[in-house]
């Protein structure tokens, strides 16, 4: 899809963000992470733990985290068997929309403890648009959920998702023997 279509399909994208509700986290007892449109470069059938890192270069970026149960955020309740899908853009600001090695893309099951992991590069940047990782997290009983995981930095805010995005969207990266690491954790909505 060429940058020009992109731009189309994003505004008007735009307008179904209403209908899933910009949620901040922490709402009395409930942690709901914010959910965002599923954008046009979503892919089905990705296969399940896809080699996401490349031979072709990019800072090698690990991201972890924990899947919950977000209607009470004391409680802590994790989700374990769900499932994750993960998508971003190459280095070169681009996603693979059509190679059957599923570029930048893979398929995740939360383990027994609701944990995730997953390793890739650091996502590159294309117009406006930060560097970013996009999910699409589900879980019997609660709602399907998108959204976008960003990384703290010069880029916050940058272009309209973004500047709706609640600050837990944005996370630190630390660098650790030449990875950067990050922890990314999202709490679900009961349907």
């Amino acid at each position: 899809m060429d940058r020009k279509k992109f731009l189309l399909v994003s505004f008007s994208s735009l307008a179904s963000i209403p209908v899933f509700g910009l949620v901040k986290k922490k709402e009395g007892n409930r942690c709901i992470t914010q959910a965002d449109a599923l954008g046009p470069y979503f892919r089905r059938n990705v296969p399940l733990n896809n080699r996401m890192t490349t031979l072709d270069g990019g800072r090698v970026l690990r991201i972890s985290g924990i899947v919950y149960d977000g209607e009470d955020c004391q409680e802590k309740k994790t989700l374990s068997g769900s499932t994750i899908d993960v998508w971003h853009a190459g280095t070169d600001g681009n996603y693979d929309n059509s190679s059957k090695d599923f570029l930048f893309r893979t398929k995740i099951n939360t383990d027994s403890s609701g944990r995730y992991s997953f390793t890739t590069i650091l996502p590159g940047k294309y117009g406006s648009r930060p560097r970013h990782i996009h999910y699409k997290i589900e879980s019997g009983g609660y709602e399907t959920l998108v959204t976008q995981l960003y990384f703290e930095g010069a880029e916050h805010g940058s272009d309209y998702l973004s500047r709706k995005a609640s600050t837990d969207r944005f996370i630190e990266l630390k660098a650790n023997d030449g990875t950067l690491e990050g922890t990314f954790d999202i709490y679900m909505q009961k349907k």
